[in-house]
């Protein structure tokens, strides 16, 4: 518990839609044992529950990096223990 996961959310498109895709809504739902850190950019968070949505027109190869900071908290510990009985 405590420690500190980095991920990076890499979106892709499909490559057969126009260029200038725009209003792009990437979602994610963290398990129990995870909360929420720190992101950028900064997303709306409801419950577990982590949104980012791009407003901005891109091209297919130009959609940006979404890097998202949890912690493991003490639930985790609580269900591996469960799961070693």
């Amino acid at each position: 518990p405590g420690s500190v996961l980095t991920y990076t959310i890499a979106p892709a498109i499909n490559t057969s839609w126009q260029e200038g895709v725009k209003d792009i809504v990437v979602s994610d739902t963290l398990p129990p044992e995870l909360n929420y850190k720190d992101a950028s950019p900064l997303p709306k968070i409801v419950n577990q529950t982590i949104t980012w949505t791009c407003g901005m027109a891109f091209n297919t190869s130009e959609l940006p990096k979404i890097i998202l900071e949890v912690t493991i908290n003490e639930l985790a510990k609580k269900n591996k223990r469960k799961r070693n009985k």
